[in-house]
């Protein structure tokens, strides 16, 4: 039997591409000890986004901060006792100790404003434990289910949920600040819980959330990626029948493994919730290139005998071509999540298609030396031949079959349509993470955590300037009478509070004052009083010329949030009056969060259309025929219709892991349609079989392999579904339902395609075949 130049030059030289091979994956393995989680959910904002630069400017003013919110609820009564006050002062007297803490606020330290002797007095509602008779609890009471500043806000209507709020600064660069203020918070509300035990605690806020990102990642990567190992383990033996083959598929996955994570310490990036998926993604995109050429080898294990060095070669050779191909789709795949709009998923990306392009060099380095010392069983003829039987109703009906596709696609386009595009920021975790549950209880039991934030500038340079005061006044009334919203903190609620009390207490003069001086006078008494870490520095900027109105939302979807945003937006650009002058108008972290599913859209569909044509022109290009390039795309997009048609019928809501799954699968899923292509025009063109002939000894010959493969892929994102993170988790399913898709359009509707364009495909070449056939 001849060989090729290929396989005499592999021959000879696979020492050596196995032992450089090896020395290139230990040097990317050693960024390994570079990588760092970044625990910051701003991680995943876009650059240079509008809302984004919104967010940013509210920062350089006010301060950037995140909050830690502990919530307490007695489940039998009111919190207004003097044991569980006395409790909740201590807690708020040690929160100040929470790493980078710049306030805290509770019932307890709450500034009161009273007036005492002809003077207005604005102290703690509880200084000291003796404080608290029985007539300053139930003044507390009062306050807590009645002031404004207070309701919803850190105590519930019902008075049986507190809270207390600290904010924090981290400094800028500093990736852990958010796990180490998260971990002395909930080392302070497990004491709590201790000395309470009657009464039920939480830890929440933004800064809990930031620290439930790297906790996702590091569950996802100690728990996904062993069972990932296992799962392919048990599916090469099943397949591959062969413990040293095992063996070889251990080796190889390990290594562009190894080589994958290590890059990403190399090239700077930071781990998020999305590299506990890379292993995963690493694992299955490898496994498929080395069972392709194990399976080549097994089949042709019969024509070689003792020769089992040119039985490696001679695998390789049969496969390298489709396993390039395929390398390359996946690798083009998984690079156009560039386009995506958040950074962690351009990082992923660059870094799967790095695991692709090692997954290649590893699978022929390690075939090369490793499979000559196997012993393949051959596959039986017979088990060959079930992988075509099914073909036959196909071939003898070819177009109406196809039609029947054809009407499937139609049909589900209409499912497909009524998908909306929707997300839940919290519920990005599942309930295996803490501050899912904790979250969704404060927002039952006290206050959301999502916050629509504004910065109003008076037109006058001057925040005490009354219409300016009012105009922002008849805003907050406003928003406070909308459902979606839980509290408005304005500085008006202030003023209007040291007003009344300036007045006798009389519920009539709970207004704004009307005199410009009285309220510059109010405002610098206000502040004067105000005790240190409890100023007005996160409401007015330096010059007073700004100031800060806060909206805390209810338990909202990012459609919700959009929606509320738009509504509030749209009565100030109708009510305002040019005294006070929005000109961002709505931002905050979730107002980000809801704008990212939205623009990710328009992001990857870009991605898409590059990935289609490139991918398109490369199997033009390698095999040497635009309309196999053209056939190619058929049973590759059809499927994603179709699996968003289902997802329609089940969920009905697609988030931003649902659009980027199309842009990441589709590169997976085309190389088995390569392979298909590849074989069969071989058959064709240089072995003159007819065009059903082909099919079926294609199909024999390759089927196999693309069947394994693609359970082994859907299996390892079948793992993903586990992820606590819920986008992982989406991302896996959905990937699960495409690639099953595509391996039925593959062997069902790619035959059927392949069989009524044959003519047109050969172009010079199709009378020659003609000829022959007749």
């Amino acid at each position: 039997m001849a060989t090729s130049t290929f396989e005499r030059w592999l021959k000879r030289y696979r020492f050596w591409l196995f032992a450089l091979t090896l020395i290139l994956v230990a040097v990317l393995s050693w960024g390994m000890t570079s990588i760092r989680f970044a625990a910051d959910y701003r991680a995943f904002f876009p650059e240079g986004e509008k809302t984004v630069e919104q967010l940013d400017a509210l920062h350089r003013q006010f301060g950037k901060s995140d909050t830690l919110l502990f919530v307490i609820k007695n489940p039998k009564g009111t919190m207004f006792n003097r044991a569980y006050l006395e409790q909740l002062h201590e807690l708020t007297q040690r929160a100040w100790h929470i790493p980078h803490a710049y306030r805290v606020d509770s019932v307890t330290n709450f500034q009161h404003v009273f007036a005492e002797d002809d003077t207005v007095h604005v102290e703690a509602l509880v200084r000291e434990p003796a404080d608290l008779t029985p007539a300053h609890i139930q003044l507390m009471e009062r306050l807590g289910r009645n002031d404004i500043e207070l309701v919803k806000r850190l105590v519930s209507s019902d008075g049986q949920t507190v809270g207390v709020l600290v904010t924090l600064q981290f400094p800028p660069q500093t990736l852990d600040a958010a796990l180490a203020a998260t971990a002395e918070g909930q080392r302070l509300l497990d004491d709590f819980a201790r000395n309470n035990p009657g009464l039920e605690v939480h830890l929440t806020g933004l800064a809990a959330v930031e620290a439930a990102y790297p906790q996702a990642a590091q569950q996802d990567m100690a728990v996904l990626t062993p069972l990932m190992y296992l799962i392919i383990l048990l599916a090469s033996v099943l397949m591959l029948r062969s413990l040293g083959a095992l063996l070889v598929v251990l080796i190889a996955i390990s290594l562009a493994t190894a080589a994958t994570l290590g890059a990403s310490g190399w090239l700077g990036f930071e781990a998020t919730a999305l590299t506990g998926l890379l292993p995963t993604i690493v694992l299955a995109t490898s496994v498929a290139e080395i069972m392709h050429v194990l399976s080549a080898a097994r089949q042709m294990s019969g024509q070689y005998g003792e020769r089992r060095v040119d039985l490696a070669c001679a695998a390789i050779k049969d496969t390298i071509k489709p396993i390039a191909i395929g390398t390359a789709t996946n690798a083009v795949g998984f690079y156009s999540l560039v386009f995506a709009a958040s950074p962690p998923y351009k990082e992923f990306g660059v870094l799967a298609a790095i695991g692709a392009v090692m997954a290649l060099l590893v699978t022929l380095s390690v075939a090369a030396v490793l499979i000559p010392l196997l012993r393949l069983k051959p596959l039986e003829g017979a088990a060959s031949r079930r992988y075509s039987a099914y073909m036959e109703p196909l071939l003898r009906y070819p177009k109406l079959c196809l039609l029947g596709f054809v009407v499937l696609f139609v049909l589900a386009i209409e499912p497909a349509r009524h998908n909306l595009i929707n997300d839940r920021i919290v519920e990005n975790f599942d309930t295996s993470i803490p501050v899912r549950n904790a979250t969704e209880f404060a927002m039952d039991n006290l206050s959301g955590i999502y916050r629509l934030e504004y910065v109003a500038t008076s037109s006058k340079g001057d925040i005490s300037d009354p219409a300016f005061l009012q105009e922002l006044d008849r805003f907050a009334q406003w928003l406070r009478v909308q459902p979606e919203v839980d509290s408005v903190t304005t500085l008006g609620d202030a003023l209007k509070k040291l007003n009344q009390t300036m007045n006798g207490g009389r519920p009539e003069d709970y207004r704004l004052p009307v005199d410009p001086a009285l309220a510059a006078q109010m405002l610098l008494v206000y502040e004067m009083s105000l005790p240190f870490g409890l100023d007005l520095g996160s409401q007015i900027n330096i010059d007073k010329s700004a100031t800060r109105l806060v909206v805390t939302l209810t338990r909202l979807d990012t459609q919700q949030i959009r929606d509320i945003k738009q509504r509030a937006d749209d009565w100030w650009q109708a009510n305002a009056r040019r005294s006070a002058l929005i000109p961002g108008l709505g931002t905050g972290e979730a107002v980000v969060f809801a704008n990212l599913t939205h623009i990710s859209i328009e992001y990857m569909v870009n991605g898409l259309l590059f990935e289609l044509l490139t991918i398109t022109l490369m199997v033009a290009f390698f095999l040497r025929n635009a309309g196999l390039g053209l056939i190619s795309v058929l049973p590759n997009v059809f499927p994603f219709f179709i699996m968003f048609g289902l997802w329609g019928l089940w969920r009905g809501e697609i988030n931003t892991a649902a659009i980027n799954v199309c842009v990441v699968v589709y590169g997976l899923i085309v190389e088995a349609t390569i392979h298909i292509m590849s074989h069969y025009k071989g058959l064709r063109l240089e072995q003159g079989h007819s065009p059903r002939e082909a099919l079926r000894l294609t199909y024999q010959h390759v089927l196999p392999s693309v069947f394994a493969n693609s359970v082994i892929l859907a299996s390892g994102f079948m793992v993903m579904t586990l992820s606590p993170f819920s986008m992982n988790a989406d991302f896996g399913l959905l990937a699960v339902i495409a690639i099953f898709l595509g391996l039925i359009f593959d062997a069902l509707c790619l035959p059927l395609v392949l069989l009524t364009f044959d003519r047109f495909l050969w172009g010079r070449a199709a009378t020659r075949l003609a000829a022959r056939e007749a």
